[in-house]
């Protein structure tokens, strides 16, 4: 099987000049672990929010002050990739997340899907002898 380069998808970011209530995006780390948390419940089961998580010893590397000159991906293409490749996204494209810091500064993260696996059924229904 030949192996196959995968594509790359750059989003950018932006929590510092987007209000509040207009935000598509959480960023912040759940302990140790930074995150990108996208309000948009579109992987199957469509139970939970899309997330992406990085490796934090890699980031400071990549701070810079002018943004990077990348393709940025609108957030309708990339909804829609997400969408199509499902939980397969990471499999697929290289994904890198540029956030907007304060002081016009950027940082550039590579990034991958949080896979959510499907809820264990951990319960039997006992039908009665009677049904």
């Amino acid at each position: 099987m030949a192996q196959q380069t995968k594509k790359e998808i750059h989003f950018l970011a932006d929590t510092v000049n987007v209000d509040e209530k207009n935000r598509i995006v959480e960023i912040g780390k759940e302990g140790e672990i930074p995150y990108y948390a996208f309000y948009c419940k579109c992987i199957s089961p469509y139970d939970s929010i899309v997330s992406f998580t990085y490796y934090k010893k890699d980031s400071s590397l990549n701070i810079k002050d002018v943004i990077p000159d990348y393709n940025f991906m609108t957030w309708k293409d990339f909804s829609d990739i997400i969408s199509k490749e499902g939980n397969h996204l990471s499999k697929v494209y290289l994904i890198y997340i540029t956030e907007v810091l304060p002081g016009n500064k950027y940082k550039t993260n590579k990034v991958d899907l949080v896979v959510r696996r499907p809820p264990t059924v951990d319960y039997q229904i006992i039908k009665s002898p009677n049904n």
